[in-house]
C-alpha cells in the first residue's frame, strides 16, 4: 500500500517535470521526484524494521518510532502530492517532515543478524538536521523570490550529495564486509 502511494506520488513529480515550462520548476520537481523515491524507499524500510522487530521485541521505543514513522509518512505523501499545485510549498511541506522525524524519532533499529534497538537522538542525527534546515532555509529563500533558481540550484545539488554520500557509503561498507 505505501509503495502504491509513494508510486503514485512519484509520476505525479515526473509529470509536473514534463509539463512546467520554467526550468526553475522543472530542477525543482527533479529534486522532488529523487526525494519522493529516496523517502518511499526509507518508508518500507522503517516500517519492514518495525514489523520485523516488533514480533520478537516488547518495546515501547518501538511503538513512539512506529507513530513519527507514520506521521512523518502522511507529512511526506502530503507534501509530494502537493507538487501538483505548488512546488515550493510541496518542498516545505517535505522538509518540514523530515526535521520531524529527524527531531523525534529516538530509535535506530538494526535487522542484520539479531535485531537491535540503538538510543539515536538529535545528537546522532545533528549533520542531518541541519542539512534539513539549510534546505528549509533556501526553499523559504525561494518562496520570498530570492534568487529562486540559485535557490533551486541549491535545493537539487544538496539532495543529490546526500543521495551519493548515502548509497556510495552503503556501498563502502557491503564492499569492506565482503
Amino acid at each position: 500500500m505505501i509503495l502504491l502511494l509513494f508510486f503514485f506520488a512519484e509520476v505525479n513529480s515526473v509529470y509536473q517535470l514534463t509539463i512546467n515550462e520554467d526550468w526553475c520548476s522543472k530542477i525543482l520537481c527533479l529534486t522532488i521526484s529523487i526525494m519522493c523515491l529516496e523517502q518511499g524507499r526509507m518508508a518500507i524500510v522503517d516500517l519492514k524494521k518495525i514489523k520485523i522487530s516488533k514480533k520478537y521485541l516488547k518495546n515501547p521505543q518501538l511503538d513512539n518510532f512506529l507513530i513519527v514513522t507514520s506521521i512523518t509518512i502522511a507529512t511526506e505523501l502530503l507534501g509530494f502530492y502537493l507538487v501538483s499545485f505548488s512546488q515550493d510549498w510541496s518542498i516545505i511541506i517535505i522538509l518540514i517532515s523530515l526535521i520531524f522525524f529527524n527531531s523525534f524519532a529516538k530509535v535506530n533499529i538494526l535487522t542484520s543478524r539479531k535485531i537491535l534497538i540503538e538510543y539515536y537522538g538529535v545528537s546522532q542525527r545533528i549533520f542531518v538536521l541541519a542539512a534539513n534546515y539549510f534546505g528549509l532555509g533556501i526553499a523559504t529563500l525561494k518562496i520570498f523570490g530570492f534568487f529562486p533558481e540559485v535557490m533551486s540550484v541549491i535545493l537539487f545539488s544538496m539532495t543529490s550529495i546526500y543521495i551519493v554520500i548515502k548509497y556510495s557509503s552503503n556501498l563502502l561498507s557491503n564492499s569492506i564486509n565482503i
